[in-house]
């Protein structure tokens, strides 16, 4: 009858443990006598492990004829790789001390791959009111999600049960509001990956998300003329008038108007009051007054108006005085002839300016008597 020793390798997986990434293996190794083969003094035994499990345990066993003990066995906590795979390799070396002498055997086992947590990307434009695209991106098609986003300080669910993707279009009209002094501010898409039920784990993207620069705020433009000029000569008077912006504006989506601003001439002026003065206009003819308001998210919009300048001069004036008889010059003449002339601008052509002409005349250290006082058109 034959002789010899027999060795075996066992790798028995027990159970998994997903949210941890883990497994739990059993590893034994047993040797048996068959025929007349037997030392009751002792067999060496090495074990070697390899893999995702590292380790060398040494033991002996003592064996008798057609006899089989299992000579280790012990039970590991295998940790799996990120993508959820794990190897297991256990090698035993029996030094028998008989004739069968040195004998080696090994086993390998490749664990069930531990599905891992989805992550989340985005695609499309990043921007309130279009549709982004969330892909899960998940390592298993029985994998659902929960998707949710915070963003501006608030939160929500996007959608429970997703698969692969979903087409989520945050609304502006809803959004916007959230975020009252500045246009984009960073959200973050929670992705909560469920196997089975339960959850296997979570993972976040985060991405800049945007107002749409098409929202802004209204903007509207009154120009009046404080000096009242523009009202008796239908236009603004060159250098006389003083013009008036009164810029309307109104914030949107929650934003609050926080300067306003109007422009002449190429001369800007600004403040947080809607009446904006801009002084005397300095060009003649057409010119066009801008309105500017800008908000709490600094967005600005603009309105604009034409004024028509018209031009103006001041008064001319010339006189002379002569001693005259009869309306001749006359050095010995008692009388005093004087003749006045000149223009007063005729504003827009209206016709309607004038000017008061006065002569005042005393004697030598007298008093001034004013001898007349007429109206005169713009020529005289």
């Amino acid at each position: 009858m034959a002789s010899g020793v027999n060795v075996s390798v066992s790798i028995k997986q027990n159970s998994q443990n997903i949210a941890n990434n883990t497994s739990s293996v059993t590893i034994s190794v047993k040797v048996g006598t068959y025929g007349n083969s037997f030392n009751l003094n002792g067999m060496p035994v090495k074990v070697v492990l390899s893999g995702n499990l590292s380790g060398t345990y040494n033991t002996s066993v003592k064996l008798d004829k057609e006899q089989t003990k299992t000579a280790w066995s012990r039970t590991f906590t295998v940790t799996h790789s990120s993508t959820g795979t794990a190897k297991v390799t256990a090698k035993a070396t029996v030094e028998t001390n008989i004739s069968a002498g040195t004998i080696t055997k090994s086993a390998s086992k490749t664990l069930t791959t531990i599905p891992r947590a989805s992550e989340p990307s985005v695609s499309g434009t990043l921007q309130l009111g279009n549709g982004i695209t969330v892909n899960t991106n998940r390592k298993s098609t029985a994998f659902t999600h929960t998707l949710s986003w915070s963003w501006a300080g608030k939160s929500g669910t996007i959608a429970t049960g997703v698969g692969a993707s979903y087409v989520w279009t945050p609304s502006i009209a809803t959004f916007a509001p959230y975020l009252t002094n500045a246009t984009s501010a960073t959200c973050t898409i929670t992705c909560v990956t469920y196997s089975g039920g339960y959850a296997i784990g979570t993972k976040a993207k985060t991405f800049t998300l945007s107002i749409p620069s098409s929202v802004v705020p209204s903007c509207s433009l009154a120009v009046t003329d404080t000096n009242g000029y523009l009202e008796t000569y239908d236009a603004f008077v060159l250098n006389k008038s003083q013009v008036r912006a009164t810029v309307t504006g109104a914030g949107i989506y929650g934003s609050t108007i926080s300067k306003y601003a109007a422009t002449l001439g190429g001369v800007t002026k600004s403040g947080t009051a809607s009446a904006v003065d801009l002084g005397a206009p300095l060009t003649t003819g057409s010119q066009t007054v801008t309105g500017t308001v800008t908000d709490s998210r600094g967005r600005t919009k603009s309105a604009s108006q034409a004024i028509t300048v018209a031009n103006y001069t001041n008064p001319t004036l010339n006189a002379s005085a002569f001693r005259a008889t009869n309306g001749v010059e006359d050095d010995e003449s008692t009388t005093v002839r004087v003749s006045v002339s000149g223009t007063v601008c005729d504003v827009n052509s209206k016709g309607i300016n004038s000017g008061t002409v006065k002569i005042e005349s005393r004697e030598v250290n007298g008093e001034w008597t004013q001898r007349q006082s007429q109206d005169r058109g713009q020529t005289f």
